[in-house]
């Protein structure tokens, strides 16, 4: 910490079964002097754990920076057993205090997806570079998953993840809620294949063959449909597969992994993640032989999976409730998987 208060260490613990952060502060990396606690406050239905505590500028604004505190427990998170949420307000050096802006009611999630728990961020990097990585597992299931080449792994990570502040939009901007944006960071992806200007009611198969590992861009317009769906890893003939459906009306994205998995314990199931909904929808989707990392709204909201192996290797499309627009499908290769990343 350098600040107002002056130069020091700060040590982020956490007092798991009271669901609390402590904060302690020291000169020589020896010493350690207790500064102060936060919570318990907002989710508290498990133990805490793999605290950490940050600062960010607002929309990369210096004048405007808050201090983000992850903390992660288990049970009780937003998709069931691990989850992290985070929190935003502001640091002095001694007491960290969340925004008057949320209520203890108001819970931010890290990811509403099962498989993302314990992430921390690296140490060492400039401010706007503030980057994370999480386990992608969950404590519910973790020692039960297969453990083999090309099947579910027990120790994947998901992505690195840039870290940033932004005001949610709306009508004023200023007053918007601030949430935390992740953007992956990944190294070079092959060439794109590129399918736009379709309609599409009935299911349509459009990519027919999707890479081992990649980056799936989809943006659709609804038009005067409730919704539209796309199925992951499916058949040739749009059967089967991982499938990711966005309901309009309710402004809501879920992800339905129950394809392949019937037999793993307590791992079929879907998750559901509220977005800002709209017409159109733009999600970025980081697709690999075992998992699936879903970004939407701009990264200010994230579903990660693990999902079991799928037979079928197709991306296809369909409108729910009437005809959608697909206004660009764009998927380009991995030049390593993550499941081969040592």
């Amino acid at each position: 910490y350098e600040g107002p208060a002056g130069s020091y260490w700060v040590m982020v613990a956490v007092e798991a079964v009271d669901r609390q952060v402590l904060l302690y502060r020291s000169d020589d990396l020896t010493q350690w002097t207790f500064l102060s606690s936060y919570g318990p406050a907002r989710a508290v239905d498990g133990v805490w754990e793999c605290p950490d505590l940050f600062p960010l500028a607002v929309d990369g604004d210096p004048s405007d920076v808050r201090w983000v505190l992850l903390i992660s427990l288990n049970p009780g998170g937003i998709a069931g057993g691990s989850g992290t949420q985070y929190v935003i307000g502001r640091f002095d050096g001694v007491t960290f205090t969340a925004d008057s802006e949320a209520s203890d009611a108001d819970i931010d999630w890290l990811d509403f997806g099962r498989d993302c728990y314990a992430g921390v961020t690296f140490d060492g990097l400039a401010r706007e570079e503030r980057t994370l990585i999480a386990w992608m597992s969950n404590w519910d299931y973790a020692r039960y998953l297969p453990f083999a080449e090309n099947v579910l792994q027990h120790g994947m990570m998901t992505l690195p993840r840039r870290l940033s502040l932004v005001r949610a939009e709306g009508p004023n901007r200023s007053e918007g809620r601030i949430r935390l944006r992740q953007h992956p960071i990944v190294g070079a992806l092959g060439p794109e294949t590129v399918r736009d200007s379709a309609g599409v009611e009935a299911r349509v198969t459009l990519i027919e063959q999707l890479p081992d590992a990649g980056r799936i861009v989809v943006r659709v317009d609804t038009q005067e449909a409730s919704g539209f769906a796309v199925r992951l890893r499916c058949d040739a003939s749009g059967e089967g597969g991982i499938v990711l459906s966005y309901d309009r009306g309710a402004r809501r994205l879920s992800l339905d992994r129950r394809a392949g998995s019937e037999d793993l314990h307590e791992f079929p199931s879907i998750e559901v993640m509220p977005v800002a909904g709209g017409h159109q929808v733009e999600l970025v989707i980081w697709l690999d032989r075992a998992s699936v990392e879903v970004f939407a709204d701009g990264g200010t909201r994230v579903l990660t999976d693990l999902i079991a192996p799928q037979s079928g290797a197709a991306l296809a499309v369909e409108g729910i409730g009437g005809t959608v627009r697909i206004e660009r499908i764009a998927v380009a290769a991995a030049t390593v998987s993550a499941t081969q990343v040592d």
